[in-house]
């Protein structure tokens, strides 16, 4: 899920965690930061795995991005490290399976999407890579996007990833 701003919607994600029991809960643009404890976000039935927690520091008043993976407690996650620039990514193992948690800002400069395309590059087998990327100019159906977005177009196919989201999930239409 997509929180901007976790702290007001705490007690929503708990009712929904309890009505639908995921193993994972995994949170982008939690806008957490160091004032915000563990304790304050948890969950009954999961772990906030602080390993895997990022919380965005370099932006206007500590608000945005911020990254939250939770699992119950029946779940083995195993932290992996981070090997590429990008800063706001996780990479655990569940299983077989390499997932990647990442936001980018709108905001960012360009070297981050550069960032985010050596990312891709090094994504393994048997992977997700999901959050939010705030790539809107790119048109998944036709595989088109801007100069900007050419190069992550490119390492996204070339590592046989596939787009599973085929509507907009933001209210602007991204």
């Amino acid at each position: 899920m997509n929180a901007q701003s976790l702290v007001r919607k705490i007690d929503e994600l708990c009712c929904v965690a309890d009505s639908v029991k995921p193993d994972l809960i995994l949170v982008t643009e939690s806008w957490c930061n160091g004032d915000i404890s563990d304790a304050y976000l948890g969950i009954d039935g999961y772990e906030l795995l602080p390993d895997l927690r990022q919380d965005r520091e370099n932006t206007a008043k500590g608000r945005g991005g911020g990254l939250l993976v939770y699992a119950k407690s029946s779940v083995k996650v195993l932290k992996l490290d981070n090997n590429v620039m990008f800063q706001q990514y996780c990479k655990f193992m569940l299983d077989d399976v390499t997932v990647y948690l990442v936001y980018r800002s709108p905001s960012s400069p360009p070297e981050a999407i550069v960032e985010l395309e050596n990312l891709v590059k090094k994504v393994s087998k048997n992977s997700i890579l999901m959050g939010d990327f705030n790539m809107p100019d790119i048109d998944w159906e036709t595989w088109t996007g801007t100069r900007k977005t050419a190069g992550f177009l490119d390492a996204v196919e070339d590592a046989l990833l596939e787009q599973l989201i085929d509507f907009p999930t933001h209210i602007k239409g991204n």
